[in-house]
């Protein structure tokens, strides 16, 4: 899955040995995966579960966590996600381990068994540990989708190393209740609106939320 070109594509990634007429046991390929622009997502059909790979972030992008390129990523995520579980409405006769999400590097055994070989990537597992991901963590797709969806976050989650999934870096003010927002910035979110922006800006590095 990829929106690189300005648009939500998928493409299917198939076995140069696989035969059309004919069913193949490893479809595709773990260097498939890892051999693609990061970070990525793929969408991978396990028979009877559906799984969404998670690539990880290069050290160029996790330097800068609240730019730009991580909110595109995020909303990479949450696209993928979201064809996820259309694809699972169009064939759910057979999932019967319904959907679920994976992390680049930290795969279960469940996921990598459905490939002919695999190697573990120690660099992947050292950069994704450092994003507070956990060895074989297998979430449900639509669990990871109610992240996106969240309103409100403490002024700790916000400010935190690794924000929130789907949080607008730019406005991470927005994300908090409207009662720690009054004690914060001891004002309401409409007189705080009629500040002039450089006002604005530095008040919200005050407190580590530009």
């Amino acid at each position: 899955m990829t929106s690189a070109t300005g648009q939500f594509t998928s493409t299917e990634i198939l076995n140069p040995s696989r035969y059309p007429d004919r069913p193949c046991s490893f479809p595709v390929l773990q260097d498939d995966l890892y051999s693609a622009s990061q970070p990525a997502t793929f969408l991978l059909d396990g028979g009877n579960e559906v799984y969404v790979w998670e690539g990880w972030m290069p050290s160029e992008i996790t330097k800068d966590k609240r730019g730009s390129a991580k909110r595109r990523w995020d909303e990479e995520r949450k696209l993928t996600l979201q064809t996820a579980l259309s694809y699972v409405e169009e064939v759910k006769e057979r999932i019967t381990k319904g959907a679920h999400v994976v992390q680049a590097g930290l795969e279960p055994p469940c996921f990598t068994t459905h490939f002919p070989f695999w190697n573990r990537r120690q660099d992947i597992v050292d950069i994704q540990y450092k994003e507070g991901k956990k060895e074989y963590e297998k979430k449900s797709v639509e669990d990871a989708l109610d992240t996106f969806k969240k309103k409100f976050y403490s002024i700790q989650q916000l400010t935190s190393d690794n924000p929130p999934d789907g949080v607008d870096p730019s406005k991470l003010e927005t994300y908090l209740s409207d009662e720690e927002f009054e004690k914060i910035f001891e004002m309401s979110r409409d007189l705080f609106g009629q500040l002039p922006g450089w006002k604005q800006d530095i008040l919200k590095k005050a407190f580590g939320l530009f």
